[in-house]
């Protein structure tokens, strides 16, 4: 009987991880932890009116469920892993317009002998426009998650965003919730300004695996939200992932998904760094993006910036919503983040 566990081999075993919808039958019969993450939601987005007037809001979206079972896999059963998919870019590109973005779709594990586990994805955020007083993009929840024989957890929800002046223009978004690997989600931080400056922007950070998104709450002048924190350095965030500087998945012998070390506020660099850290929110285009379960941080900028697009969030973190105080000027949010199956195998029987 081979075993693994803290300093053990684990030659021979297999770690499969469904980025795709598909079928597995292990080639032996086996104990596993399998997780199931849904897909994270997107942002809203929104623009002021001509000449840059008042009050334009977008909230972020909001993380997938996730169910984690200890279970017992038969190579004579065929299991499917379906993937549900992140929700889509909202954008707006002309003035006093409003896009809400796409709620995240559900995954599922499922076959003969096990209860089947089922990941919802987060809700979508909104985006609003109040040309006479304030825009309040509504926090999207996170989605819930049944079938967990170790827990389930709903996902983070997105912070609020709220801008209302009574100068010519504010533009406010919200970070994207993220997912509770470890049975407790985190929240997006909420972007919020109340005072009378013009061509303000306030932007909340994303979510960390380890801590809530940086929220903003100003009366005077534009504030981007931190990131949210991820696991401590040496510490296991839970579904065998550990803390050292690692970006990939590894073959046999290493650790199912590492994540780099990153305390609250690091900004994330796409396609290089995958720390369990929420993306920082930003006044000036895309918000930083996100590491693995994370959201991404809120996106708001002004003419003067031009066209930009957020950024996106990883399996199951929502993306931080859209606001621009500009005239036509285009402003999307980010997708989220694509469900995830993994299976951990622990156990030959």
């Amino acid at each position: 009987m081979a075993v693994l566990g803290s300093g053990g081999s684990t030659a021979g075993l297999i770690r499969p991880i469904f980025m795709a919808t598909g079928t597995f039958s292990p080639p032996f019969r086996c104990r596993a932890h399998v997780a199931v993450i849904g897909a994270g939601g997107s942002g809203g987005a929104g623009e002021t009116s001509a000449n840059n007037a008042r009050n334009a809001a977008g909230s972020g979206g909001g993380a997938g469920g996730i169910c984690y079972s200890d279970l017992i896999l038969d190579p004579s059963v065929t299991y499917t892993a379906t993937i549900g998919a992140g929700g889509a870019v909202a954008g707006v590109s002309a003035v006093a317009t409003t896009a809400n973005g796409t709620a995240g779709g559900n995954s599922e594990f499922s076959g003969t002998g096990i209860t089947t586990m089922t990941a919802n994805g987060g809700a979508a955020g909104a985006g609003t426009y109040n040309a006479a007083g304030s825009a309040t993009a509504a926090a999207a929840t996170g989605g819930t998650a049944t079938g967990g024989t170790l827990f389930n957890a709903t996902g983070g929800s997105s912070g609020t965003a709220t801008a209302n002046t009574s100068g010519a223009g504010a533009a406010c978004a919200s970070g994207g919730g993220g997912v509770g690997i470890n049975g407790t989600a985190y929240n997006g931080g909420d972007g919020i300004y109340n005072g009378t400056e013009a061509s303000i922007r306030c932007a909340g950070g994303g979510a960390g695996i380890g801590g809530d998104g940086g929220s903003v709450n100003s009366t005077s002048g534009g504030v981007a939200g931190t990131g949210g924190g991820a696991c401590a350095s040496g510490a296991d965030g839970g579904l065998g992932l550990s803390a050292s500087a690692d970006e990939s998945v590894v073959a046999p012998g290493g650790s199912l998904i590492q994540v780099a070390a990153a305390s609250a506020g690091t900004n994330i660099s796409k396609g290089y760094n995958r720390a369990g850290a929420g993306g920082t929110g930003n006044l000036n285009g895309p918000g930083g993006d996100s590491g693995w379960f994370c959201g991404s941080g809120a996106n708001t900028h002004n003419l003067a910036i031009g066209s930009t697009t957020g950024s996106e969030a990883w399996f199951g973190g929502g993306s931080g919503g859209a606001a621009v105080v500009a005239n036509s000027v285009q402003c999307y949010s980010g997708p989220g983040g694509n469900g995830i199956v993994i299976i951990e195998v622990l156990e030959v029987l």
